[in-house]
């Protein structure tokens, strides 16, 4: 459209072209030039007034931009331009365009993201790529930073020298691309941080780094910004197991080899020799097929991928991924193979069979043909060096490829399994990584457990043989209800040891009655029903071998006559396994009993149960076990008590049994207060004495006990100072002082208490 300052510049020119002289040039307006511009920080939608020389006087003829956007112009004047900064922006040079040519100015305009105020901001600039730079922030402020972006390239920022260097008080860094978008973030960092590789970006330009102080205090930290090059090809990987070390020396980047594949291919890789800069754990990697599809798992540092089948013909890639910026190298080999390597059959009749496993990252397995309901037991022995215990796993795999069973590593034993249906099988070997090495292994086929005959409940020993390894057996025996029953085994042989045979009664239902045993033990159960019982054996592992098993059944327990009360000793052996036994004594009520067990054998020192019982079987005080000492207890009543004797877990053995009527306390005389010593001896077992002194009301009185003599060493003795109405003032142990306060004058007591029945003599003083 002609407007009319169009109109007068048109024919002001006309006019100057018809006088002007011939040859003569026409003068040409200066191209413009920016002079200054305000504010140096605006949000997206605010305005900027730009001083421009040389403005051009037609709107029209004027155009802006702001880090290469169009901006719009709001308003001008003759040396100046208003301009709205379009949202989505982000902040770099302005540019000023007329017919006479482009202004951009020498300082950037900062534009900033939405999260931050220009009140804010607490310092402006550019930042070098590729130089590390100290930024300082003051508290709670944020430094904005550009830098360009000129070819649409990736970007990485590493962050060191963190200070302070805390959760509580660090940075929050983000990076902005030419639009203001947000391309990375990180905060509480510690010292130490990155922002890994940002992808490009479609539009050129300048990007926007916002660092903010979140702490109440100034801080620094280092920052490099890292142009990070296209993922480096490091060339072919060779699928013979020759070794690759590539190295990735740009922060940031990553990097890939390649390799061509067909379908149904199985791949192992193994990495090794990783840098110190990647260590442990600072680089990942796996295999990727064209389409960009993760093949497998992904592993981190010197680590293997066991075999993973490519879907389809084509190139591979095996991708390197540096964590944190980090640089270095690591070596790479790969294997290729289409099947498990097939080792052959494997006979169920315990022919041993020795594999070798020779080919890195492959597989194997043998074969046999099973039957469904068969049972097979496999074991693997002479497993070599390479495997080491536990670098070789393997298991039986039915047709469908279902674990049968459980799955074993190294040296080890797969028990009895049942085919479920019939077909091939495939005994499976897994070596771990890339080992290599051999292994030997054998399987039975196993016919139903043996029957081991009768076994009798009067102590008659049964000796059994197991000769088929993986082969159980069983005895039989016929039971009544509430019958109570013990089982003892003996005599295995040195290929069932300690621990390689297990073995338990069952009830007719075939339940477990009672606790399972190993090797040489013994079990006492309680028949809940009249029936057929079985003792089932199981040998560990293909172990064969003998045992000798005993079984008897308790009617009466023995009665080992009188316990005299006067601390006569009395020795009683219970010979039968599991047999209980009682020794009687006549009370009276309210007497004070206490019993002692000691020299119990070995095999009852912590299995022999027993304790003081009446006539109508109600346990009088507390059970006790093996050697220990049951205090003064009171019988309630008059008549005949028990001492009853019951050894756990059927065991048989002897012990002695003393048993005291508790006299009177002894009167042990008098202690004075004058730190004369006093020596009192408690020479009757379970007899207590007491020593009386005189005090006044508030007076402050030490005792001190030492000398302990006979059995009455650090623990064995308690003595406690009482009241003349009674009460407790203090009680001590052994060889110990006291000092405290009478509350009251009178005559009080220390009453001194030997434990389990012990006797010595203890040596008082009080001042």
């Amino acid at each position: 459209m002609l407007t009319l300052s169009r109109f007068v510049t048109a024919v002001f020119v006309l006019v100057a072209m018809v006088l002007m002289p011939p040859g003569a040039a026409m003068a040409q307006l200066a191209a413009p030039s920016i002079d200054s511009f305000s504010p140096v920080v605006v949000s997206g939608g605010g305005t900027v007034t730009v001083q421009v020389s040389n403005l051009d006087a037609e709107p029209a003829a004027v155009s802006v931009t702001i880090n290469g956007a169009a901006a719009t112009v709001a308003s001008r004047t003759a040396s100046s331009l208003t301009v709205t900064v379009p949202s989505g922006v982000g902040g770099g040079k302005i540019a000023v365009t007329t017919p006479s040519g482009t202004a951009t100015s020498s300082a950037d305009l900062f534009v900033l993201p939405g999260r931050v105020s220009a009140a804010d901001v607490g310092g402006t600039g550019r930042i070098t790529v590729g130089t590390k730079t100290t930024l300082s922030v003051p508290a709670g402020k944020t430094l904005v930073r550009l830098f360009d972006d000129l070819l649409a390239e990736r970007f990485a920022v590493l962050i060191e020298a963190n200070s302070p260097s805390s959760c509580t008080s660090t940075f929050d860094l983000r990076v902005y691309d030419t639009r203001l978008g947000q391309t990375g973030a990180v905060s509480c960092f510690g010292s130490n941080g990155q922002l890994d590789t940002m992808p490009p970006v479609s539009v050129p330009g300048v990007r926007t780094l916002i660092v903010k102080n979140t702490s109440s205090s100034a801080a620094t930290l280092d920052v490099t910004i890292y142009k990070v090059p296209a993922d480096a090809d490091l060339g072919t990987l060779p699928l013979d197991g020759t070794a690759k070390t590539v190295t990735i020396s740009n922060p940031g980047q990553n990097g890939y080899l390649s390799f061509t594949g067909t379908s149904g291919q199985r791949i192992s890789v193994q990495t090794s020799s990783a840098s110190a800069g990647f260590g442990c754990c600072y680089v990942t990697w796996g295999i990727y097929s064209a389409s960009g599809t993760r093949i497998g798992s992904s592993k981190a540092g010197n680590d293997f991928l066991d075999a993973v089948t490519l879907p389809a013909a084509g190139t591979y890639q095996l991708r390197i991924d540096p964590a944190e910026l980090r640089t270095g190298s690591i070596t790479a080999q790969a294997w290729a193979f289409t099947t498990d390597a097939d080792l052959g059959g494997l006979t169920l009749d315990g022919t041993a069979k020795t594999v070798t496993l020779s080919e890195a990252g492959r597989n194997g397995y043998l074969t046999f043909a099973g039957t469904a309901g068969q049972k097979v037991v496999v074991q693997a022995t002479g497993l070599s060096a390479s495997l080491s215990c536990c670098f070789l796993t393997w298991g039986l795999y039915a047709a469908d490829g279902t674990l049968v069973g459980a799955l074993k590593s190294g040296n080890d034993f797969l028990d009895t399994v049942t085919l479920p249906a019939a077909g091939t099988y495939q005994l499976r070997l897994d070596p771990a990584g890339v080992r290599t090495g051999s292994i030997t292994v054998q399987a039975w086929s196993v016919t139903a457990d043996a029957d081991l005959g009768t076994l009798t409940l009067d102590g008659t020993a049964k000796t059994v043989a197991f000769t088929n390894p993986g082969r159980n057996g069983y005895l039989s025996f016929a039971g009544t209800a509430n019958q109570t029953v013990t089982v003892q085994a003996s005599a295995a042989s040195a290929g069932f040891g300690c621990c390689y045979v297990t073995w338990g009664v069952y009830n007719p239902d075939g339940t477990r009655l009672g606790s399972a045993k190993s090797g040489n033990d013994v079990v006492q159960v309680v028949l809940p029903t009249a029936g057929t019982y079985q003792l089932r054996l199981d040998p560990a592992e293909a172990r064969t071998g003998t045992i000798a098993l005993a079984a008897w059944t308790i009617t009466v327990d023995t009665n080992f006559g009188t316990l005299p009360l006067d601390g006569t000793a009395k020795s009683v052996t219970l010979s039968t396994p599991g047999h209980s036994g009682y020794v009687s004594f006549a009370g009276t009520a309210n007497q004070k009993v206490s019993v002692q067990v000691s020299n119990a054998s070995t095999d009852l020192l912590f299995y022999l149960n027993w304790g003081v019982y009446t006539s109508g079987g109600t346990l009088v005080g507390t059970g006790r076990v093996g050697n220990d000492f049951l205090e003064s207890v009171t019988l309630p009543s008059a008549g005949t008590y028990q001492v009853r004797l019951a050894p756990a877990d059927g065991r048989a053995g002897s012990a002695t049994l003393n048993a005291w009527t508790a006299s009177a306390d002894l009167n042990l005389g008098t202690l004075t207060l004058d730190a004369v010593a006093k020596t009192v001896s408690l020479s009757t077992p379970t007899v207590n004495g007491y020593l009386s002194f005189t005090g006044t009301a508030n007076q402050t009185v030490t005792i001190n006990a030492s000398n302990a003599t006979g059995g009455l060493p650090c623990c064995y003795v308690t003595w406690t100072i009482k009241r003349p109405d009674g009460t407790v003032l203090a009680t001590k142990v052994g060889q110990d002082a006291v000092t405290l306060t009478l509350p009251s004058a009178g005559v009080h007591q220390i009453y001194i208490d030997p434990a389990e029945g012990r006797t010595g003599s203890l040596t008082f003083t009080a001042s």
